[in-house]
């Protein structure tokens, strides 16, 4: 009879009938403690214990690596390795090892070797820690397994699930991410332009794409901010291995340039978001420009026009008490949400720039220049998700007396597609270059 029998009475159970049941149920990652800390030269790893390819891992005491890179490496990783080739006695094991890697850009490393271990495989490598190297030799924790590294309950997957890529793009290393989120997926952020070619896919042949363009400059010769950039969701997208996908990320646009589209040709077909509007003045009057969520016109007094976000409008100059328009003409937003993913809980992108005033304090636009205090406008201007330009300019107490210096507007943010601040005197802020995130597909 061709039966065996696992979780039965009288039968005996391997390791591997446990991992498997295990790896089922539980991402690798975090089940207590194995805290990560760095200092000098040196990274430790606190007690705990991990679970890794089904298999429970206990570190007894504290662990600790020295990092010894060659001369111009700027990272560096730590990686387990599970070898069942090597001894596991009673009162010797040596099946679970660290190694340390340097390299001088991330892009780099090798690919980790992760073979079956629970269906006939020996060698299983999975990523630990990420840390950048200073020029002085000071090691900083970048990611770590288990996201937050302090031993939570939710564990991760850090490595076993992400696609085996490479990225060509003709010069330099591309600064792409593949990041590992707390339920277990992975997300690859792609930041440059090239050709993405998956060398592996572990399984995975559909997958979800989100596109940003590139944000739209600030208005030259106004006080009007950027549109952030459009946003295209298409989810349950065929792919393949050894396929060549040309990406082109949009650049945002600067001195009172639109920004550019964003692309990925993939299965056949081009997934494309359009980047946002400058900013302009229209018939002697300031109008923030149109995009994933539009820029704002002025800014008054009693109403700081921040930039639109999650798809929304921006903002025009408008008496808080009256409700009157005072003055410009907000950019039109996509009416659709510009988080990740089109989902409620996806990361803000394609904020609209914030507009700037040139307005008096004391009286709301009579014959006199004052300006809104920089402190307030920053503070109002930007969001921590998705920042699009923070409208820069100098302030006055509210008599009107005390004048600062004005300055030019901010920049949208790099890889977000958030438009350009206004500035009411200088020159306005670039929009921040666009982005393409993709992930396995969720249903």
């Amino acid at each position: 009879m061709a039966i065996k029998g696992v979780i039965f009475s009288n039968q005996k159970v391997s390791a591997a009938d446990h991992a498997r049941i295990f790896r089922k149920l539980i991402g690798d990652g975090v089940l207590y403690g194995c805290s990560i800390s760095a200092t000098l030269n040196t990274c430790k790893l606190s007690s705990g214990s991990l679970i890794i390819a089904g298999r429970m891992i206990n570190i007894v005491g504290e662990e600790e690596f020295t990092i010894t890179g060659s001369a111009g490496d700027t990272v560096g990783r730590i990686i387990g390795q599970i070898d069942l080739k090597k001894v596991a006695e009673k009162d010797e094991f040596g099946q679970v090892s660290f190694i340390v890697e340097t390299e001088t850009s991330e892009a780099r490393f090798r690919t980790l070797v992760r073979e079956d271990i629970n269906n006939g495989g020996s060698l299983y490598e999975f990523m630990l820690a990420k840390f950048s190297i200073a020029a002085n030799g000071t090691i900083t924790i970048t990611s770590r397994i288990g996201g937050s590294g302090s031993g939570g309950d939710t564990p991760v997957d850090p490595s076993v699930s992400g696609p085996a890529y490479t990225f060509q793009n003709g010069s330099a290393d591309a600064d792409n991410e593949l990041m590992y989120l707390a339920d277990g997926s992975w997300l690859l952020k792609l930041k440059a332009n090239g050709t993405l070619n998956f060398s592996g896919l572990n399984g995975v042949n559909r997958i979800d794409v989100f596109v940003v363009g590139g944000g739209g400059s600030a208005g030259v010769s106004g006080v009007s901010g950027g549109g952030g950039g459009y946003t295209t969701t298409q989810k349950n997208v065929a792919v393949s291995t050894g396929v060549d996908y040309a990406v082109t990320i949009g650049a945002g646009g600067a001195n009172g340039a639109d920004g550019q589209a964003s692309s990925i040709s993939i299965g056949g077909s081009t997934i494309s978001a359009n980047g946002g509007k400058a900013g302009s003045i229209v018939n002697g009057v300031s109008k923030g420009g149109a995009g994933g969520s539009g820029g704002s016109a002025v800014c008054g007094l009693d109403f700081c026009a921040v930039g639109g976000s999650d798809g929304s409008s921006g903002y025009s100059f408008v008496n808080s008490t009256t409700g009157t328009i005072r003055g410009g003409n907000a950019g039109a937003g996509q009416g659709t949400s510009t988080r990740a993913f089109g989902e409620s809980a996806g990361e803000l992108y394609a904020a609209g720039g914030a507009g700037a005033s040139k307005y008096s304090n004391a009286s709301e636009g009579n014959s006199t220049t004052d300006y809104i205090s920089e402190a307030y406008w920053n503070n109002k201007g930007q969001t921590t998700s998705a920042p699009g330009g923070g409208g820069t300019t100098g302030g006055p107490s509210h008599s009107g007396q005390s004048q600062y210096t004005p300055g030019p507007g901010g920049n949208g943010k790099a890889n977000t597609g958030s438009g350009g601040g206004a500035s009411a005197t200088e020159g306005g802020g670039a929009g921040g270059s666009g982005v393409i995130l993709i992930r396995a597909h969720k249903e």
